[in-house]
């Protein structure tokens, strides 16, 4: 509960005396126990402890209210007497420099003012936290300096002190620094002696080097409940002494009564407020021996700092929760669980941030542990207040004792936050006092057991004489229940037995009267339904009861609250026994007042009938006040209705299967009259009779629906009981239509669910339909029920249900009404069925008549070809067959979307006028929402207008339908193909209208009419084109004559003047013109003209001098010769102000125009143009165009006479030009040099068209500019014009000049003169070129400009040179393109080759670059994924090198010299690593790294590692001596090598370096530091690698660096048997099959093999040379030497090549090693994961 530890105070009142504390120890609370009652007792005692412990607490705060205070660091002890007044505090304003240690005798700078005693958090300092370091300093004045001297009382801190006296040390605690490593924090009390010379008259100095860096908190309040005391020696040991022996006490007293509790709740295991007292009071002991230092002050010597903490906070989290579930073990009710578990998930929370973390982590969250504290102890307060309302035992002592504990933690919980200023903590003693008043309150409790227990033993002989008596009653009881049991067995069988409800009544009355003397019973029953309760019967002495007279207030009972007694037995499920009827209750229950009156009855007993947790009834015992029943009595009548209960529902579910029986069968009944014939009204008939029979039906009414859902049919009803045929009732009622408004049917049938009134009040009535209203006055009922018949999920008719006023009707009631409906709807199916079937066989024969009428009216109308005949006969058959009198026949305008009468009938009211109109007005098809726009869209299937509604259609059908008096009509679209050529429509009055077999019999009726009407044309179309061939025919004579006159005629004026003849004699045309059409120049003139205009000089003159050129600012000729159709104008539009048209009207004196092109084969040649004086139709039109055509051939041969020499000349002219534009496209195709294809070029043009100065020009379209490819004729020399075609450009978006607007307009420019002012890159082109003219020429290639060629001509040129040019230019414009992105292609490839071959070179160098700063396999890794993932290698060998004495050679060398002799003994021991397989790592300094089965594992690394040392050392002895002998000073090398697990990779993102990590690389490293110079050092691990290889030396356990004592080894050489020299350097094939596994047995076995065979082979051979073949004698001895030479050649050899040959030996038999494990780490993680 205190921030920290926290020491109390002594709590001493007087000198020498000790802790009022103690004196519980003496109280005579036993005297008191005997002479109080227990609660008296507990409160008495629970009173003293709280006054001796509020006297504890304050006992030092009396004592010292006239003790000195500080005042600005000074404390004037000048006035007080140690001898008399005792110690006193030091307590005041401290001077304080803090973050510094002020020695003793310096000064302190900008000191603040600190009070003591005070937390340092809260000394509210800024800058002072409460960790960290400064010097607290006081001055004493006043001292006295004679006596024995005086004592400083210093408590137990959070960190570390020093206190100086003067420059003296007089006491210290722990070491303080000004760190958390310098500091050395300890929490022990001390006790100082001012030595007497350090008391100056001045004052004495106290100087404080406090240091705290574990803590939250620093300072003395930190952890004292009082500062520093200073007094004489006997006062401070005696306090001292005091507050150790209680601390100590209060340890005892709670240990003890731990211990007590704990041994009473092992004999005790049910009582677990014992055990959970143990704890409390455990953990309280825990927390003293914490807060209190007891373990440091008992063991000085020992470090407790973080241990006693441990306790302190531990023992104050715990305890929370264990005294919240002591209090929960006396008051389960009042102590919620979940409170408990809460406080135990915080308090373990916290407790595990104790166990878990250090001083300075948990100690900043107690504060929020003190606020769970303070709301933990609000809710105690609140329930022990709630247990003391609720009369709990104990619950006044263990409150008192509580608020006691409470007060006293609070108070100290509030000072430790700051918001209480106190010097003094109660906690430990309010708990004190809590433990005694729980034990006073154990104590009584056991007193008042064992009083209870000696009761229990003195009246124990009393007790057993009374239970003998109680057990004789029990048997009694017990053989009066079995002869009751019997017979309610014997009444359950009987009421099983009976045949219904009143038997089991009648033998219950029996069985109550005989056995209770009951003989009066009713019986109700409950309608669930109704929610009433039934008076069944009323038995009385065994007979039933009339209950005619009874009233209906008792015999239909609501179950409500205000229907008495009975409805309150049923609403409560419970019993209810009234043994006297009081006026009172009558007054209240007018029901129970009515059952009374009528019954005569004095009391009552209302059992409710329970079976399956519901209430089917009840059963009231009545009787007069002189039989009233006892409670045995009453008992077995409860047990009798519970016996009875299962027998009266059993009864109720057999009547229930009963009646469900006999509907059943009546619906059997019903089917089976219906299934038998029975028309609707016999089947309605019989519904009534069942209807009524089980619900009292005596109004029904039998409706079926029309297949169009639009009305219902009355089949058959009935009224008040009498069944009746639908034909008797008006028609408003028989045939009701299904409109929304009329009411209760449409809803039923729109719905398909039944509708039920159980009654009609007067408001409901009102608001009815007024069908429902006028049904309802006829049939006269109170209720209805309708329901809807359904068979195959549709509606096909209503069954109405009604009758005089009732109850509601039951669930079953409907349920048998609504299963009658079901049973009569497929009875109604049926014969609508069967109806249907008769009427579609009188259809079926009535189409068949009508069939073969239609039949013989197609044979009659077949070969008719009037038109008004066929129709005639046709509305005679449809009005005979349908009663269709009226048709209408109109022809369809597709083009115009409109429809004109052909032939109709009227009805007489019709006036002739309006028939007039009707056929004279056609009818538009475009008409949104027409009729007959309908059908043209609907078109070609017919459309049935029923109920036709003229509004929103066009005028002329509205005044259609108006005079028809249309109602229904029907059209037919007539179809040629695709397209609709009229329209049949036939009219009919009827009200039925057309049905659907109607409908399909005219339309193959007015197929047929179609047809007819098609082949009707087809006879006049014949006729009509016999005329037209007879007026063709005369036309043809007409057209041959006027050929044969214009062919005869020699020149145009005559020809002319024949066609104008002729139209004038045939047409009446006159006014002509003809104007004919120059094909070159386009300029229209007038070549010949009939018409009296011309007789006016200036308009002949006009006639002969005007030409217009063809455009459309002519006018309308320029329309006819573009559309070279002809063009009629039979009035001119006013808006007529084109110049030709206006020019040609003015002069010719046009009223109208008609212009006809002269066509000859599709060309236009000229134009006939005249004034018609009429309106000409199409015929006549094209009549002139074809007199137009005869003679245009004519009038063409005429024209083609002057220009047939003048077309030669061009021919020619063309012919060379084309074989010009092939030769030039050719040459063109078969180059792909530019410059002579530009040759060429230039050589055609010079030679036709005197070009002599010429340039082709590309355009870069990169660039967006142009630059000249290739010249001629500049007058430069030939290099200038190079560099210049080198640098001339033009940019096609800046240059202002001609050659830019050429490549964007796309056409040639021509200027014969050079005008003075070009601009932009002009005229560098004339001054270059000299120009005098200037002829740009685009080259045009898909619609983009490609280039231009530019000359100077020497002669004008003509338009046709010019478009010659522009031709060649085109024709060569494809080739030009094509030869310059080739040569652009040619370089682009040959500079991409290039750049290839030097991205290749750069990417090998940077390959091998890379390769040689990473492994090959890790570079490749690297290069295909952008990273390396880390590998981890089971076991891996590390070689390190150091060279000794280096630094000392190195001194002597310069830079350059000091790096030439690293270079070449690195460079070395690379090509060594090299051939041995070792991976070289890095160099740092003089040391190299380098490791062995890394990156591809290996088993052979430690062998490979210890040949690799072997050779460094050897390279190093002969650079060693060769250096001696020249007199240098060389370093020695030192080799350490150790095996084990590794983590390979690469790091970073630049600079890439392959490297390990692990604790093998530090240990190697370790091996090379603790070796001897010129040895290879070894560690126990490589050791069982290689010691059968390899000669090694034990050196024993060497310590090591960081690593202790390790076993290491040195290696001196291999092993001479395995060697192939005599240095033990190179390995013999005897090694390499050692290390490849093979014993050395298997190895002399392969010899001896090898023996035998040799000799075996040759003999002879061995006589005369008694020596071993090379091999044998290598495989013999064990060397490596090569078949061929002797061993001084391969001794020779052996530095040369033979470390090569064994490498390439070793590498051979790789492939028989077992792989090292190697691993991926994210494989590793995966696995880690995994388990």
């Amino acid at each position: 509960m205190n921030r920290g530890s926290k020491t109390l105070d002594a709590l001493t009142c007087s000198k020498g005396s000790p802790p009022l504390a103690l004196i519980l120890n003496h109280l005579p609370i036993s005297v008191l126990a005997r002479l109080l009652p227990n609660q008296s007792r507990a409160f008495i005692q629970i009173g003293l402890l709280t006054i001796v412990t509020l006297l504890a607490a304050g006992c030092s705060e009396i004592s010292r209210t006239d003790a000195p205070v500080a005042r600005e660091g000074v404390l004037d002890l000048s006035k007080w007497n140690f001898e008399t007044q005792g110690s006193t505090t030091m307590s005041g304003d401290w001077h304080l420099q803090w973050g510094e240690f002020v020695a003793p005798n310096g000064r302190m700078q900008n000191a603040h003012l600190a009070r003591v005693p005070r937390s340092w958090d809260q000394l509210g300092i800024q800058g002072v936290s409460g960790r960290g370091f400064g010097t607290f300093r006081i001055v004493l004045q006043g001292l006295p300096r004679s006596g024995a001297g005086l004592l400083i009382s210093l408590p137990s801190m959070t960190g570390a002190y020093r206190l100086y006296c003067g420059e003296t040390l007089i006491a210290s605690t722990g070491s303080p620094g000004n760190s958390y490593g310098t500091t050395s924090p300890k929490r022990i009390p001390r006790v100082a002696i001012i030595p007497p010379e350090c008391i100056k008259e001045t004052g004495t100095v106290l100087t404080w080097h406090v240091a705290n860096f574990r803590h939250r908190t620093g300072g003395g309040a930190a952890e004292l409940t009082s500062t520093m005391s200073i007094g004489p020696p006997a006062q401070i040991l005696g306090s001292v002494y005091w507050k150790h022996l209680s601390d100590l006490s209060l340890l005892a007293i709670a240990f003890i009564m731990g211990l007590y509790h704990l041994v009473f709740w092992l004999f005790r295991r049910d009582d677990v407020q014992l055990v959970l007292f143990s704890a409390v009071a455990s953990l309280f002991c825990i927390r003293i021996m914490g807060t209190q230092s007891l373990l440091q002050q008992a063991f000085p010597g020992g470090d407790f700092y973080e241990l006693e903490f441990m306790l302190e906070y531990l023992g104050y989290y715990l305890l929370i929760p264990v005294f919240f579930s002591y209090l929960r073990a006396w008051y389960p009710n009042e102590f919620h669980r979940y409170v408990s578990y809460g406080l135990w998930i915080i308090g373990s929370i916290f407790s595990a941030t104790v166990l878990f973390g250090p001083v300075d982590f948990y100690s900043h969250y107690v504060r929020y542990y003190e606020a769970v504290s303070l709301a933990a102890f609000l809710y105690t307060l609140i329930a022990l207040g709630l247990a003391i309302v609720r009369r709990r035992r104990g619950a006044w002592v263990i409150n008192a004792g509580l608020w006691i504990i409470i007060g006293t933690a609070t108070h100290d919980i509030l000072a430790n936050m700051g918001l209480l200023k106190t010097e003094t903590y109660v906690a430990q003693f309010g708990f004190l006092t809590f433990l005694l008043s729980q034990s006073s309150l154990m104590a009584a409790l056991f007193s008042e057991a064992f009083r209870r227990a000696e009761d229990l033993s003195e009246n124990l002989e009393k007790k057993v004489v009374s239970r003998t008596e109680e057990l004789a009653r029990e048997k009694r009881r017990a053989e009066q229940e079995k002869t009751e049991n019997e017979v309610l067995a014997n009444l359950a069988r009987q009421a099983n037995e009976g045949a219904d409800i009143e038997e089991i009544l009648v033998q219950t009355s029996h069985y109550a009267e005989s056995e209770c003397g009951v003989s009066r019973l009713g019986f109700y029953l409950i309608d669930r339904e109704r929610n009433t309760m039934e008076m069944h019967s009323f038995v009385e002495s065994g007979k039933m009861t009339d209950l005619q007279q009874a009233p209906d207030s008792i015999k239909s009972i609501p179950i409500e609250f205000e229907s008495g007694s009975l409805a309150a037995v049923v609403q409560r499920k419970r019993k209810m026994f009234l043994p006297s009827i009081k006026q009172q209750f009558l007054d209240a229950s007018p029901v129970d007042a009515a059952q009374v009156e009528f019954h005569k009855f004095d009391w009552f007993l209302h059992a409710p009938l329970i079976t399956g947790g519901s209430i089917i009834g009840v059963l009231a015992f009545v009787g007069p006040k002189d039989h009233r029943p006892g409670l045995r009595e009453r008992q077995l009548m409860e047990r009798i209705v519970d016996q009875i209960a299962g027998a009266i529902q059993s009864k109720q579910l057999l009547d229930q299967v009963q009646q469900e029986r006999e509907d059943s069968e009546a619906l059997a009944e019903l089917a089976r009259r219906a299934d038998s014939g029975a028309d609707l009204f016999e089947i309605g008939a019989l519904v009534l009779d069942y209807a009524r029979a089980k619900c009292g039906v005596d109004t029904l009414g039998l409706y079926t629906v029309n297949r169009e859902l639009s009305r219902l049919e009355v089949q058959g009803f009935a009224r008040k009981g009498t069944i009746q045929p639908g034909s008797a009732l008006p028609d408003e009622l028989r045939f009701p239509p299904l409109f929304e408004e009329n009411g209760s049917l449409a809803q039923v049938v729109s719905q398909a669910r039944p509708l039920y009134m159980g009654r009609l009040p007067e408001r409901l009535k009102r608001r009815m339909s007024r069908h429902d209203r006028m049904n309802l006055e006829f049939m006269d009922f109170d209720w209805f029920l309708d329901i809807p018949m359904i068979a195959d999920g549709r509606v096909i008719g209503v069954i109405a249900f009604a009758g005089p006023a009732r109850e509601k009707l039951t669930e079953s009631e409907r349920n048998f009404l609504e299963r009658i409906t079901r049973q009569v709807a497929g009875s109604v199916q049926n014969q609508q069925l069967l109806k249907q079937v008769e009427s579609e066989r009188n259809v079926a024969r009535t189409l068949q008549k009508e069939t073969e009428g239609l039949n013989q009216l197609l044979k009659r109308i077949a070969p008719m070809e009037d038109l008004e005949r066929i129709m005639q006969e046709v509305i005679a058959f449809s009005e005979k067959a349908y009663g269709i009198g009226v048709y209408s026949l109109y022809s369809v305008d597709n083009d115009l979307k409109q429809m004109h009468a052909l032939s109709m009938n009227f009805p007489e009211h019709i006036t002739e006028e309006d028939r007039q109109y009707i056929m004279d007005t056609p009818i538009p098809l475009d008409f949104r929402g027409g009729a007959f726009t309908i059908a043209y869209r609907r078109s070609p299937r017919y459309t049935y207008f029923r109920n036709a509604k003229p509004e929103g259609t066009p005028p002329i059908e509205q005044f259609v339908a108006a005079q028809y008096r249309l109602t229904n009509m029907v059209v037919y679209p007539l179809m040629e193909g695709d397209q609709v050529i009229a329209f049949l429509n036939f009219l009919t009055y009827t009200e039925e209208g057309l049905n659907r077999d109607q409908l399909s019999q005219l339309s193959i009726l007015s197929d047929q009419i179609s047809g007819i009407i098609r082949m009707n044309g087809l006879i006049r179309q014949v006729k009509e084109q016999s005329a037209r061939t007879e007026a063709a025919r005369r036309e043809t004579d007409m057209l041959a004559e006027l050929s044969r006159k214009a062919n005869e005629a020699t020149d145009l004026e005559a020809v002319s003047q024949t066609l104008f003849d002729h139209l004038r004699e045939s047409l009446e045309l006159d006014d002509f013109c003809l104007f004919v059409l120059e094909p070159e120049t386009r300029l229209l003139h007038a070549a010949a003209w009939d018409t009296a205009a011309a007789e006016d000089p200036e308009t002949r003159q006009w006639l002969e001098t005007t030409h217009h050129r063809l455009e459309p600012e002519v006018g309308t000729l320029y329309r006819t010769y573009s559309r070279k159709k002809t063009t009629y104008l039979p009035r001119f539009p006013k808006a007529f102000f084109a110049p030709g048209d206006r020019a040609i009207v003015d002069k010719l004196k046009l009223t109208s125009a008609l212009q006809v092109p002269l066509l000859i084969q599709d060309e236009v040649i000229g134009f006939l143009t005249s004034g018609p004086r009429r309106r000409l139709s199409s015929d006549e039109i094209a009549s002139v165009e074809r007199f137009c055509n005869q003679v245009a051939g004519a009038i063409r041969a005429t024209a083609l006479l002057n220009s047939t020499a003048q077309a030669k000349e061009r021919a020619e002219a063309a012919r060379q030009e084309t074989e010009t534009l092939a030769m030039l496209a050719k040459q063109a195709n078969e180059t792909s040099n530019l410059q002579s294809l530009c040759t060429t070029l230039f050589d055609h043009l010079e030679k036709h068209y005197d070009l002599h100065k010429q340039a082709l020009y590309i355009v870069d379209t990169e660039k967006f500019e142009m630059a000249p490819v290739a010249g001629r004729g500049g007058g430069e020399k030939e290099a200038e014009q190079r560099q210049w075609l080198d640098g001339f450009r033009i940019s096609l978006s800046q240059d202002p000049g001609t050659l830019a607007s050429t490549y964007k307009r796309q056409k040639p420019f021509y200027i014969k003169e050079i005008p003075a002012n070009l601009a932009g890159k002009d005229r560098e082109l004339v001054n270059r070129l000299n120009l005098s003219s200037i002829l740009q020429v685009p080259l045009v290639l898909q619609g983009h400009t490609v280039g231009i060629m530019v000359a100077d001509p020497a002669r004008v040129l003509t338009r046709a040179d010019i478009s010659s040019i522009e031709r060649l230019c085109d024709q060569i414009a494809g080739a030009v393109r094509t030869t310059a992105l080739l040569q652009a292609t040619q370089q682009a490839r040959e500079e991409a080759v290039a750049a290839r071959e030097e991205a290749e070179v750069a990417r090998a160098e940077s390959d091998a670059l890379l390769e040689n700063v990473l492994p090959s396999i890790t570079a490749k890794e690297l290069k295909e994924s952008g990273r390396v993932e880390p590998v981890y290698f089971d076991n891996v060998s590390v070689l390190f090198t150091d060279f000794v004495g280096f630094t000392k050679a190195a001194a002597a060398l310069t830079p350059a010299e000091l790096i030439q002799e690293l270079d070449g003994c690195f460079s070395q021991f690379d090509e060594v690593s090299r051939r041995n397989n070792m991976e070289k790592l890095k160099t740092i300094g003089d040391a190299y790294m380098c490791a062995g089965g890394l990156p591809v594992p290996n088993e052979g690394h430690a062998i490979d590692a210890c040949l690799t040392a072997l050779e460094f050392r050897s390279f190093m002895k002969q650079m060693a001596e060769v250096k001696s002998q020249l007199g240098f000073d060389f370093w020695q090398i030192r080799i350490g090598i150790h095996s084990g697990p590794v983590t390979a990779g690469v790091i970073g993102q630049n600079k890439f370096s392959y490297d390990i990590w692990g604790d093998t690389v530090n240990t190697a490293s370790r091996m090379e530091s603790s070796g001897s110079p010129g040895m290879v050092n070894i560690s126990g691990a490589t050791y069982e690698l290689v010691k059968d290889l390899f000669e090694c030396e034990y050196r024993g356990k060497v310590a090591a660096k960081g690593k202790g004592e390790l076993d290491m080894y040195f290696v001196h050489r291999i092993k001479p048997e395995l060697s192939a020299d005599q240095e033990g350097l190179l390995p013999n094939a005897m090694f390499e099959m050692a290390r490849t596994d093979l014993n050395f047995e298997e190895i002399h076995a392969m010899k001896e093999e090898a023996l035998a065979a040799r000799e075996a082979r040759s003999a002879p051979a061995n006589e005369t040379d008694g020596s071993l073949s090379s091999a044998e004698r290598n495989v013999e001895t064990g060397s490596d030497e090569a078949p061929g030479t002797d061993s001084d050649s391969a001794a020779a050899d052996e530095n040369s090549g033979g470390a090569e040959r064994r490498q390439s030996d070793r590498r051979s038999q790789g492939e028989r090693r077992k792989p090292a494990g190697a691993r991926p780490l994210s494989e590793i993680d995966q696995d880690r994961q995994g388990w």
